[in-house]
């Protein structure tokens, strides 16, 4: 069953972070016609920042409406109505998680099973929850999170009701928080790294909303999405972003790891390729589905992780970047 987006009541959880701001411009520049959307975050600042840097005419098409994921009875309130809810509300940054971990639980768990829940309540037709390549093989409490979300969403997906998908992203370029920015706002003469080959997967914001919009349109539910994404090394960007800085290495941290994986090894078996992502598919009918469609099942053996592929080259990260700067 594929999704018209046209006329349709659209909320995004977390709307006035990187990734839910970028998905409302690109459904708001794109010839998709919502009914309304409805952007549904904790920040009363952030959502006046972002309505006022929308033209009059798309505020318009824009409800801004505080909550919070942990609070369920406040997304059973706001969920009426909604055809369509993009689950992009999360705590992401790894130190906060090992200082914190109750918080991020609330929030990136049991506030999924809340978006979920009340979802099913509401009869929404269709909720596709964002992940990240920390979910895989996690190392961080962050990351083990977002794989709690990611199986609590799939889990979820009730084929004659809900249809319930994952979207699992790597690293968006320039999004708050990421090394990009906090390379930039540091400008410091002295970097240090725990390794000279790290690489890291990554994507830029417009891209990734870009894709979600595509996945929106083609899921069925109980998929997990996996985009094909550029690779860089860290060495590089700090090249590029602060070329006269000194490399100094340090021992990583344990929570740390050389090379990210967006797609299993164990995964590789429920995997179909397309031409610009994997789709994996745990529920045996939806393999039966995908089999019939222009795919191919990835090798037994298939891993997707970034020290596999060709990088991007400094030039390349430097055209990447140059919006950021």
């Amino acid at each position: 069953m594929m999704t018209d987006l046209s006329n349709k009541n659209i909320l995004i959880t977390g709307g006035t972070g990187t990734f839910g701001e970028a998905l409302l411009r690109e459904i708001l520049q794109q010839n998709i016609h919502p009914k309304h959307l409805f952007i549904l975050s904790r920040d009363e600042y952030k959502q006046h920042q972002l309505k006022q840097s929308l033209p009059p005419h798309q505020q318009s098409l824009v409800t801004f409406l505080l909550g919070d994921v942990r609070d369920y009875n406040t997304l059973m309130i706001h969920f009426r109505q909604m055809d369509l809810v993009i689950h992009a509300a999360a705590l992401k940054r790894i130190d906060s998680g090992e200082e914190q971990p109750d918080a991020f639980v609330e929030t990136n768990t049991v506030g999924t099973t809340h978006v979920l829940n009340a979802a099913l309540m509401q009869h929404v037709e269709q909720v596709v929850t964002i992940s990240t390549d920390k979910a895989v093989y996690p190392t961080t409490l962050y990351g083990a999170t977002k794989l709690c979300a990611e199986r609590i969403t799939i889990q979820k997906n009730k084929p004659a009701g809900l249809r319930a998908s994952v979207i699992r992203l790597g690293n968006l370029l320039g999004s708050r928080g990421s090394i990009v920015t906090e390379l930039i706002e540091s400008n410091q003469t002295d970097i240090k790294l725990t390794h000279p080959d790290m690489t890291r997967f990554t994507m830029t914001t417009s891209e990734s909303a870009r894709y979600t919009l595509q996945v929106l349109g083609e899921a069925r539910g109980g998929e997990i999405f996996v985009p094909k994404m550029p690779v860089y090394r860290l060495v590089d960007l700090v090249s590029v972003l602060l070329p006269d800085a000194a490399l100094q290495y340090t021992q990583p941290r344990f929570t740390e790891k050389l090379h990210e994986t967006l797609l299993s090894h164990e995964e590789a078996r429920y995997t179909f390729e397309r031409a610009q992502d994997y789709v994996i598919c745990m529920k045996e009918d939806l393999q039966q589905w995908y089999q019939q469609q222009p795919t191919h099942a990835v090798p037994a053996s298939f891993e997707y992780h970034s020290n596999q592929h060709n990088f991007l080259s400094r030039d390349e990260l430097r055209l990447l970047i140059n919006p950021f700067i």
